[in-house]
């Protein structure tokens, strides 16, 4: 495979940091690449954040606001991937579906917010689970109970959250392993979504945390394995922490205050977003390096110009600096370097 992209969904920097030593697959990626943090979007909600990450603009140029009930509205930039001639495969990403009359050559699994539309069609497996938060067996039981109950610590019906949306998860990248089989693909790019999933609702809690962190990573490796890429992309749409943390920008914290004005005490536990995101290359054209001043939008560009040695002129986002170096002609070695680890000449 050229390139393996994973999305972490909500993968805090500064978490990352503080879990490093358990996050070995990730911590091998950052050695042998470049890492560093990544700014989300300045109201870093997942329509906005993701969106932008998928065109390399930002919320303004592509249009995405936020959710709809509806689904999503059309977004105003072409994602990356349509302007690449080769095979894809779009799992669990948010907002991302099939359409109709899909062309894609490879496959897509419909990730949340957006239609249940498979590609191929007859694709769907049985009790395949896209969305957990209709799925959270005794949720509710303990999460209208506010900070007081979620202060007493781990109960069976958190035991149970916690689990099936570990084994979602599991079964995600099961499936995807599968898919990869069956459909061979040029680009994979999956999203795991298990550290908001958590982290909303145990962000105050380090061991629980601490175990969705080292979980995650795990399931990072196994893509990796069975993947074997030339290039691998990590990144998050925004990190997470609880509103103590004092990183929460005050739009978010205005929001989740609008939506739990019924049960106010609860934002005092509840995990919320920041503007901490990662970002983690590592291939054979990247040199070893830390990662600065890097926001979601720049991913695509980058990926754009090491792939087709240009930027199209809608992205407004900057190439990141994390290839090789050495050379009389950086530039145009590093391209020719990636061009040449991605199969192309």
């Amino acid at each position: 495979m050229k390139i393996l992209i994973v999305g972490l969904d909500a993968a805090d920097y500064y978490w990352v940091k503080e879990f490093w030593d358990s996050m070995p697959n990730l911590r091998r990626l950052a050695e042998d690449g470049s890492f560093g943090h990544l700014e989300s979007t300045a109201f870093p909600t997942t329509p906005q954040a993701w969106c932008s990450m998928y065109t390399g603009c930002t919320p303004e140029e592509h249009g995405i606001s936020g959710f709809r009930k509806d689904g999503i509205a059309p977004i105003r930039v072409r994602p990356f991937w349509e302007s690449l001639p080769w095979t894809i495969g779009l799992v669990n990403l948010p907002m991302v579906c099939a359409r109709k009359n899909e062309k894609l050559r490879g496959f897509i699994v419909p990730g949340f917010s957006c239609p249940r539309i498979w590609h191929p069609s007859g694709l769907h497996p049985s009790g395949y689970v896209i969305e957990t938060t209709n799925h959270q067996p005794g949720r509710a039981r303990w999460l209208l109970g506010g900070s007081d109950r979620l202060k007493e610590g781990i109960k069976e019906a958190q035991i149970q959250f916690l689990r099936f949306n570990r084994e979602t998860e599991r079964r995600h990248v099961d499936f995807t392993l599968r898919l990869l089989k069956q459909y061979p693909v040029d680009m994979l790019f999956i999203g795991i979504m298990l550290i908001d999933r958590i982290g909303h609702s145990f962000a105050h809690h380090r061991d629980t945390m601490l175990d969705t962190y080292r979980t995650a990573d795990s399931l990072l490796g196994r893509l990796i394995k069975e993947a074997s890429p030339q290039l691998t992309v990590v990144f998050s749409d925004h990190g997470m922490d609880t509103v103590d943390s004092g990183r929460i920008p005050e739009t978010v914290q205005a929001n989740e205050r609008d939506k739990l004005r019924k049960n106010p005490k609860k934002l005092q536990v509840r995990g919320t977003h920041t503007l901490d995101g990662i970002v983690c290359l590592s291939g054979a054209a990247i040199r070893t390096s830390k990662i600065e001043d890097a926001e979601l939008r720049d991913i695509a560009p980058t990926l754009m110009y090491m792939i087709n040695g240009d930027v199209p002129d809608v992205m407004s986002g900057k190439q990141l600096d994390v290839y090789s170096s050495g050379y009389t002609d950086v530039e145009q070695k590093a391209l020719e370097e990636s061009l040449a680890a991605l199969g192309y000449i």
